[in-house]
């Protein structure tokens, strides 16, 4: 039992502060572990409690706020404690906002959302918790990663970093900024997503912060943004730097991210079989977490696949794809299941197992049916493009001709240039061989009509890569 002070003893300034800190989080019945809610370690909060060390204003303003007092009151100038215990009402909301953050950090997104979605607009939510809201529903969105959805978390992570921005509270601001440039870069966005690293990045150099883990996450994403841009060598060093943290500060799933990071680094590199060590990594991290965290699993191995395939090794491209796809059937991931097989199906081809080729193209048909366009149409042309080959390999000139003409239809409709611009080269080949030539010259014409508006574009990307946060 702690010991009671003295009605008559005289605190220190500290002493009063830590005294009372102690008063109001155990009057809302907190553990220090609680209240510190990953902001502030249960050391610190003890140390603060115990008259040892002088808080600053602003974690002051914060501890006030979740326990429901006034700033005043904590230095001693307040008055007596005289709130109550939270009421039942946010009780509630509390429970549902902690159940939504449990629910995401074990990938129910939808359920994290389901949650989240249950709190009224007028909760009895203070400021910092209703950003930190925002932030699960932004993360949860993006995870799941629709394009509807990915618009919805950008939106909804603008405006609580605004939020987090008039409130002056830089650690939460730049958590959120973090997750925005997380939701940008899945949109595609790369300059977007550098320009919040880069306001997150002078945070952190002007010693505004000293959280390992947002220091993790930050050069985790700007390895991934540089990726994106084009900026290898940056994008190397951001991933290498990660890696040389403590492990305890690096969970499964930021080491596959790495991992694939520095996979894609070789590949953009030209270094395909230097690639594929760090695609195993990546894929054997996410193999150790939960079932619903393997997701990316599934890319990854498509992304293996191709690169065995690249370098000549069909047999072990095979392999990656047949251990990936007992998983994306049980858990029933439609995206995956069509990738996997278009890629097994052209792998199959190219082992002149005609048969199962054309099997895994149907399955892969079969699972993008149930996908959303423009992903459906892009998925069943590639499919149908295979279907095309086998076709075209069996001698049957009616099916070959359907499946190129459904393929080209299918991609038409699909804004992947490169996509259709490879179905018509290899329409146009097949047209050659049956001595259609002037078919095929029209359909190469087109071909290079596609490419090269490609090539612009490529050339427009690299410029706009010139602006680097390193």
């Amino acid at each position: 039992m702690a010991e009671e002070r003295p009605q008559n003893e005289a605190l220190s300034p500290l002493a009063t502060i830590g005294e009372r800190l102690r008063q109001a989080r155990l009057r809302a019945g907190l553990t220090q572990g609680e209240l510190g809610q990953g902001r502030f370690s249960k050391s610190y909060l003890s140390a603060v409690e115990r008259g040892r060390i002088k808080p600053s204003l602003a974690a002051l303003a914060e501890l006030a706020e979740t326990l429901h007092v006034s700033i005043a009151y904590l230095l001693g100038e307040g008055g007596e404690l005289e709130v109550g215990p939270p009421s039942a009402e946010r009780e509630a909301s509390l429970i549902a906002l902690r159940d939504a953050a449990m629910a995401l950090a074990q990938a129910h997104y939808t359920e994290a959302l389901t949650r989240l979605d249950a709190l009224a607009e007028g909760a009895p939510l203070t400021e910092r918790e209703r950003i930190d809201r925002a932030l699960l529903r932004g993360q949860a969105l993006t995870a799941l990663g629709e394009p509807g959805q990915l618009e919805e978390a950008v939106a909804v992570l603008r405006k609580a970093a605004d939020q987090a921005h008039s409130q002056n509270d830089i650690r939460q601001e730049v958590r959120v900024r973090l997750a925005l440039a997380d939701a940008l870069l899945a949109r595609g966005n790369h300059v977007a997503a550098l320009a919040e690293i880069e306001t997150c990045q002078n945070a952190w150099e002007r010693g505004s912060l000293h959280d390992p883990a947002i220091f993790i996450q930050l050069r985790r994403l700007t390895g991934s943004a540089n990726l994106a841009a084009g900026n290898i060598e940056i994008a190397r060093e951001a991933f290498a730097q990660v890696l040389a943290a403590s492990a305890s500060l690096v969970d499964l799933h930021t080491a596959a991210i790495v991992y694939e990071g520095l996979a894609r680094c070789a590949l953009a590199a030209g270094q395909p079989a230097q690639a594929i060590p760090h695609l195993q990594e990546s894929i054997a991290a996410l193999q150790m977490t939960s079932e619903r965290n393997r997701r990316p699993e599934l890319a990854l191995r498509a992304l293996l696949a191709r690169v065995y395939h690249q370098l000549g090794q069909l047999h072990a491209a095979r392999d990656a794809l047949l251990a990936g796809l007992p998983l994306a059937e049980s858990l029933q991931f439609p995206r995956e299941l069509a990738r996997l097989n278009v890629e097994l199906a052209s792998v199959l081809f190219s082992l002149n197992d005609l048969e199962g080729a054309a099997a895994a193209a149907e399955r892969a048909l079969q699972a993008a049916q149930r996908l959303a366009a423009p992903e459906a149409q892009e998925l069943q042309g590639q499919a149908s493009l295979i279907i095309a080959r086998i076709a075209a390999a069996r001698h049957d000139a009616s099916m070959a001709e359907k499946a190129f003409n459904d393929a080209l239809n299918l991609l038409s409709q699909t804004p992947d240039t490169a996509a259709r611009a490879d179905a018509q080269t290899q329409y146009a080949t097949y047209l050659a061989a049956q001595g259609r030539f002037a078919e095929a010259y029209e359909l190469m014409r087109r071909a290079y009509g596609e490419a090269m508006p490609r090539q612009a574009a490529g050339e427009g990307e690299d410029r706009e890569a010139r602006w680097r946060v390193g």
